[in-house]
């Protein structure tokens, strides 16, 4: 009998068997000898025997197989390497995969791959490349060793630009792109030795110089900046390509008020991008704050141009951001200035003395007319010097000259501080008032409105220089002091027109410094709040004026002013009820009530306003009184489209980022959805109708949700997140919708068929969720005509976003997918298309 043969070593569990087997044997020999043997049952043993062996060794056998198969399997998708072993056929370069077996493209992105040979070479040029790159870095160090030595002797500063000469020192780019360098090779060892010493000490440098940079910010952020600007240059003294440590000590020297070191800090970077990134896009943000601080000191210095060329530079890279669109119409507005002023040193020039003989003669025929025929041919800048010269002139004419002569004549009066004895006269308080005329009385602020329009410069003089909001506010003080108690007066007027000199003002830096200033904070609601407001029955236009006032006050987050009415928020919301009330709503009104809703909007785009209004603690009759308000210019004409926008707008903005459980408590507000329905019902405005489906997704709805349908093709949007929220409570109601009106259902599923189409992610993300949902409300699927099989020709669309898309595309799409295969027709076609392959593929990834 012969023993089972083995490959490499022998398997304990056979050669036990085989043992056992040459011991019966040797038994059933024995018994033979002495004639004791019962053969029958001694070869039954042996077959036993023999059979359990055969099955360990075709189990064994299996197993070979499989993992021959497994092994085959791996050998075919390749291996995570980077090619620098010798024990491989071919190699990715684009996936970082090797192949034991001789393959000529990819498994993963069928792209051609490399020999061991190719990929040999291609380390060996890298390699190569790293060290031309080294010896050349080396070579620009010492050139910049030399050159500073050279400066030490001759006592210069320097004052040339050598790009390249600043950055010797190796980036962080290099250390993550060193060179892979092939194993066992005793070519490369001491390269290797010298990559690994450089790798740690620049480790070690970058170590430290984090920790310098952290100090410093820590002193910026107290306001030492000289302290904060030493840190940044010892910390760059280690790593000189840090880009943030330059940005950092250039924004310490502007604050420090030296500019000329910022713009060379500055200046660094950008060389910095140019010389090692190929332009700026690489890392743009880093960019876009160089040029933008560069424009910064160049503004702070006076050099405009220049200014204006890096903040153009800065703004194409990042067109969005707020402080670079500031800082660019400040440059622009100085610009402007002094080419006004330039123009009229050129216009100047060229205009031609009129002849002294002829004045004279002139003079002397109209002896009587001598004074208004110089006042009528005065010139701006005459006009201006009397005016300044506080001699007697008539503000009517000044008016006029700045209206007219408006560019030239502004910059003239900048320069010559014309503000100043405007003001002057403004605090003097001797206008004679009258109840049913006051323009001559007005024309102080009209001069001032004017004036302010034309630049952010002179609004700037107008708040810093003269402290002109105290002046402002004091006269109107005094204005509502004289009018005490009347009503239909023309002092009124007056009063509105002083209150539009803050509102012209409406950039953001001007508006910062009226919302920051103490009269605001302190005297405004106290002082003139309410005195203005109960206005409101017969002085809509100075209401007006005033609410818009406090609304750009309320602009932007946690403003001053809008800490203080929130502070006295149930006393004024007592107010605004009292005017949605009383208020009738006729043209004459529409300023004022628009004025309010815009008051309403900015104070609702701050999180505790929305809370107050969606809590207990509001004025239950607020929501009453302002659904009533809202249908009672519902069906107005086209005049009242901007009203009724604005009075939609606070509904958008009260339930902005709203909760469930606030959408349930807005939803119960009594009169509003049915409010809302009957607006989608009869307005045109598109505007309207985009806001009205922007209340109506965080309402929970439930009445009718087909009338949604005609709004998806052009409201894709809103209409879809409408649908979304009315299907997601899985109300009774809404299902038996959805199965009793098929006709209805099909129009809707024709309307989201059409949305998957879409490129954009949000209506395509969220029209697959709608179709889930609706796919889930309408299950078990029965029938051959049913809402999976509906999207059965968009199938092969929802695959190629599951294989080629990321994120949301692929999620959603894959999840549809799942549902649309309830309907046996769909499963058939995604099998046909190998998608169960494809959602296999990618479920890792989901």
């Amino acid at each position: 009998m012969q023993p089972p043969v083995f490959e490499n070593q022998l398997d304990p569990e056979e050669m036990e068997a085989w043992l056992a087997e040459v011991e019966l044997v040797h038994e059933k020999i024995k018994k033979l000898s002495s004639e004791q043997a019962n053969v029958k049952d001694d070869d039954e043993e042996i077959i036993k025997i023999r059979q359990k062996r055969l099955e360990q060794e075709k189990k064994k056998e299996d197993a070979r197989r499989q993992l021959q198969i497994q092994k085959e399997e791996e050998e075919r998708k390749g291996r995570k390497g980077k090619g620098q072993n010798k024990d491989y056929a071919s190699f990715c370069k684009y996936c970082y995969l090797e192949y034991a077996k001789k393959t000529d493209q990819c498994y993963w992105c069928k792209r051609d791959t490399l020999t061991q040979e190719q990929r040999y070479n291609q380390l060996l040029e890298k390699v190569e490349k790293y060290k031309e790159d080294k010896n050349r870095k080396q070579q620009k160090k010492q050139k910049f060793e030399l050159m500073e030595k050279t400066e030490k002797i001759l006592w210069k500063k320097s004052t040339f630009t050598h790009k390249k000469w600043e950055y010797y020192t190796s980036s962080e780019e290099e250390i993550e792109s060193e060179p892979i360098v092939p194993k066992d090779d005793p070519n490369f060892r001491a390269l290797e030795l010298d990559m690994e010493q450089r790798k740690k000490k620049k480790e070690e440098d970058m170590k430290k110089a984090e920790e310098l940079k952290n100090k410093g910010n820590e002193y910026y952020s107290k306001g030492d900046y000289d302290h904060a600007a030493w840190k940044y240059s010892q910390a760059l003294e280690l790593v000189k390509d840090n880009k943030t440590l330059w940005l950092n000590r250039a924004i310490t020297y502007i604050k420090s008020n030296k500019n000329k070191k910022a713009i060379n800090d500055c200046t660094k970077v950008i060389e910095y991008a140019e010389c090692f990134e190929n332009g700026y896009t690489q890392s743009r943000e880093n960019c876009c704050k160089a040029f933008y601080r560069r424009a910064l000191a160049y503004y702070n210095r006076d050099r405009l141009q220049e200014a204006l060329n890096d903040i153009n530079q800065a703004q194409q890279l990042i067109p969005d951001d707020k402080q670079v669109q500031n800082l660019k119409k400040e440059i622009e507005a100085k610009i402007d200035h002094y080419q006004r002023l330039k123009q009229n040193e050129k216009e100047e020039k060229d205009e031609e003395e009129p002849k002294q003989d002829n004045q004279d003669q002139q003079e002397n025929n109209n002896p009587k007319e001598k004074k208004t025929f110089m006042d009528e041919n005065l010139t701006y800048k005459q006009l201006i010097d009397k005016f300044v010269g506080e001699e007697e002139i008539e503000l009517l004419q000044l008016f006029k000259v700045l209206k007219v002569d408006s560019n030239e004549a502004t910059a003239y009066f900048y320069e010559k501080n014309g503000l100043k004895q405007l003001l002057n006269i403004i605090q003097k308080n001797d206008e004679k008032l009258h109840n049913l005329q006051n323009i001559m009385a007005s024309l102080p602020a009209l001069i001032l409105q004017v004036y302010q329009e034309k630049s952010l410069l002179y609004q700037e003089q107008f708040l810093n220089q003269y402290n002109g909001i105290e002046v402002i506010y004091e006269k109107i003080k005094q204005l509502l002091k004289q009018v005490e108690n009347k009503s239909l007066s023309a002092i009124y007027d007056t009063i509105s027109d002083y209150l539009d000199v803050l509102n012209v003002m409406d950039e953001e830096k001007p508006r910062s410094i009226i919302q920051q200033h103490e009269i605001i904070r302190n005297k405004l609601y106290p002082e003139l709040f309410h005195r203005i407001i109960s206005l409101y029955k017969t002085e809509r236009d100075v209401v007006a004026t005033f609410l818009s006032f406090c609304s750009n006050l309320c602009y932007g987050q946690d403003t001053p002013l809008r800490n203080v009415i929130f502070g006295n928020i149930n006393e004024i919301i007592t107010k605004f009820v009292e005017i949605f009330e009383k208020v009738e709503i006729k043209q004459t009104n529409i300023k004022m009530m628009y004025q309010l809703c815009n008051l309403l909007s900015n104070l609702l785009t701050e999180e505790k306003y929305r809370f107050y209004f969606l809590s207990k603690e509001l004025n239950p009759n607020f929501f009453k009184a302002y659904l009533k308000f809202i249908k009672a210019i519902q069906f107005k004409d086209n005049e009242y489209n901007s009203l009724k926008q604005n009075a939609i707008a606070v509904l958008v903005n009260l339930t902005f980022q709203i909760n469930q459980a606030q959408s349930d408590y807005v939803s119960k507000i009594n009169l509003l959805a049915p409010t809302l329905i009957e607006y989608l019902e009869t307005q045109q405005d598109g505007l309207v109708i985009e806001r009205v489906l922007t209340v109506l997704s965080k309402v929970n709805y439930e009445d009718n949700i087909y009338l949604i349908t005609r709004f998806i093709k052009q409201y894709s949007n809103q209409s879809i997140r409408c649908l979304l929220q009315w299907l997601s409570r899985k109300s009774p109601l809404v299902v038996d919708q959805l199965k009793q009106k098929q006709t209805l259902l099909y129009e809707l599923l024709e309307q989201l068929k059409q949305q998957l189409n879409s490129d954009n992610e949000i209506i395509y993300c969220n029209c697959c969720n709608v179709i889930g949902f609706i796919i889930d409300l309408l299950s078990p699927i029965n029938g051959e005509q049913n809402a999976c099989s509906f999207f059965n020709q968009l199938i092969p669309r929802l695959l190629s976003f599951v294989k080629d898309k990321t994120g949301n595309f692929r999620k959603n799409s894959a999840i549809l997918l799942a549902k649309l295969t309830k309907d046996q027709n769909n499963l058939q076609k995604v099998r046909d298309l190998h998608g169960i392959e494809i959602l296999q593929s990618v479920m890792g990834k989901l």
